[in-house]
């Protein structure tokens, strides 16, 4: 199997990690929605206002490949598709989601990406556990496709891009959520990760071949088969049309929000998985760009219930985003007036 190198850029305004047998490449500080008019091989991603509290232990990185482009969007090997697995456990109606990427360069006409849903329905896939036996990524459930020029990239989570499907689709079984670069011709995308070791250990980011094999990052050999990360995806969810009883756990979190449409008060509780401390609580418009102050908050608190005043807000959509840890979790909350 073909070992896959390299090089990462992390995201700190004054320091930068290089892993053994890795050369450094060139580090340029980005600026905001910024489109590069040539290709650029290495960018350093500043932290932003993702600095401190967010996400407590994860340190966001934009991981470049060894000659040109990234790890998480297309580069010379080829790669086509990228994704994040997400386990389901009652079903739920996913509306698309949240992509945080760092970076994109656009050479002439732009391309088209296409950001989408596939059933974990394939054959063939790979994984540290099992060669080219494994279930993988398969049919797509949904898709929407946006050109290029249109893709929202930022230094900061405050402004990720936003992708919603025409029709919601209720999710059954488990998925893969992310991003198809198929076709592209001149253009370069790369998406933001955990930093290696981030990523629990369990395989949840996929990626698919130019030859139509899909392997998780770890099985495609970057980092001596070791790369842990997860890539900073976040779907937008809807539990009030699955017909359910009580909120499932998405990604690690169940969450329950009232009133939906809301016009002042918003009541959130939420609970927590896995064991955590504390939880970052962000509210994004329907551009993905952050219209509150960004709330730190602990688990306990929030399990038995937080409001959040959102009477000085326009009418319109707007997502509630949750992250603790690893888990992270998007839903769409419309404001009246």
């Amino acid at each position: 199997m073909m070992k896959k190198l390299l090089f990462v850029t992390i995201l700190s305004a004054y320091t930068m990690l290089c892993f053994a047998q890795k050369e450094a490449g060139t580090m340029i500080s980005m600026k905001r929605n910024h489109t590069y008019s040539a290709k650029t091989a290495t960018d350093t991603l500043l932290p932003g206002n993702l600095q401190g509290n967010w996400l407590d232990s994860i340190h966001p990185v934009l991981i470049s490949g060894i000659d040109g482009g990234y790890v998480l969007g297309n580069n010379s090997y080829g790669d086509v598709c990228k994704g994040e697995f997400f386990p389901v456990t009652l079903s739920y109606v996913l509306e698309g989601g949240i992509f945080w990427f760092g970076d994109k360069t656009i050479i002439g006409t732009p391309d088209t990406i296409e950001f989408a849903a596939w059933d974990m329905n394939g054959y063939g896939g790979s994984t540290l556990a099992g060669s080219h036996n494994q279930g993988c990524p398969g049919s797509k459930r949904n898709s929407i496709k946006v050109p290029m020029d249109a893709v929202d990239t930022s230094s900061s989570f405050a402004n990720a891009h936003v992708a919603l499907f025409s029709s919601p689709e209720i999710m059954y079984y488990d998925y893969l959520l992310g991003f198809d670069m198929t076709g592209f011709v001149d253009d370069t995308i790369g998406m933001v990760s955990s930093s290696n070791g981030e990523g629990d250990s369990l395989e949840r980011v996929w990626e698919k071949w130019s030859d139509g094999s899909w392997y998780t990052l770890q099985a495609a050999g970057y980092e001596d088969y070791s790369l842990n990360i997860d890539a900073m995806i976040f779907p937008v969810v809807d539990m009030t049309n699955a017909g359910l009883c009580e909120s499932p756990f998405v990604n690690g979190i169940r969450m329950n929000i009232y009133p939906n449409p809301v016009s002042e008060i918003l009541n959130v509780t939420a609970e927590m998985q896995e064991p955590s401390v504390n939880v970052r609580i962000m509210l994004l418009d329907a551009n993905g760009r952050t219209v509150l102050e960004p709330i730190n908050i602990s688990a306990a608190v929030l399990g038995a219930g937080y409001q959040i005043d959102l009477s000085s807000l326009p009418a319109g959509n707007y997502y509630l985003l949750l992250n603790s840890g690893s888990s992270r979790l998007a839903q769409k909350i419309a404001v009246s007036r």
